[in-house]
């Protein structure tokens, strides 16, 4: 597609007029994320697919390209969600009450590597990854209390099969299950690619460390 500059638009006098540039234009559709269609009635709405439409100047004449730019964009997108969590749907660090710049600067760290923690926690949840192992972002004390919430906390070996985690133990799935369950997630995995709310996970995560800082000063976690 080629692509020029309209003559009713402006620009700026004395520069030469932008020369028409070629656009590639890259239709993907990922049945695989579902999400349901909001301009449909609650009754008649179905789990949907997602469409990708994507304009590029970059060449895609190979497939190798065209998968190379389709995973440009996903990773783009993971950076928007990123940093829409960390302001306006999240930690809302736009706002923080604070005058003091190193407090400012500590505070950001801090809402940074929960935001981090939380977005992979429910990014495992949509891809099911039952081979990473949770110890990519817990210590290995925290995996180990998290299993004894699991068995304790959560009756997570006498659920039903309905309700019960259904991840290999102590994988990031398996975390992120036991997580959103604290944050009030009904427990129920569907096959397609479904997860709990950001809001559950985030709750979820606040629940465990309480309960974690907890057991250290009584001393239970050494």
């Amino acid at each position: 597609t080629l692509l020029k500059v309209p003559k009713s638009s402006k620009y700026i006098i004395g520069e030469p007029r932008p020369e028409p540039m070629y656009i590639n234009v890259i239709e993907a559709f990922d049945p695989t994320k579902a999400f349901p269609n909001p301009y449909l009635k609650k009754e008649d709405r179905e789990e949907e697919g997602i469409y990708w439409r994507l304009f590029t100047n970059e060449s895609v004449d190979t497939e190798e390209e065209l998968l190379d730019l389709l995973n440009c964009y996903q990773q783009r997108w993971r950076i928007e969600t990123y940093f829409k969590y960390l302001k306006s749907d999240g930690f809302d660090i736009e706002n923080i009450c604070l005058r003091d710049g190193g407090a400012i600067r500590k505070m950001i760290l801090m809402a940074i590597s929960a935001s981090d923690k939380i977005l992979r926690l429910r990014e495992a949840g949509l891809n099911q990854d039952n081979e990473t192992s949770a110890l990519t972002i817990f210590t290995k004390k925290e995996v180990d209390f998290l299993e004894t919430i699991f068995v304790e906390h959560l009756d997570g070996e006498k659920r039903s099969p309905y309700n019960s985690n259904p991840f290999n133990s102590k994988s990031m799935a398996w975390a992120y299950w036991v997580i959103a369950s604290l944050g009030g997630f009904d427990g129920i995995v569907k096959k397609i690619k479904h997860a709990a709310s950001i809001k559950k996970v985030e709750k979820g995560l606040e629940r465990f460390y309480i309960m974690y800082d907890t057991a250290k000063m009584l001393g239970q976690i050494t």
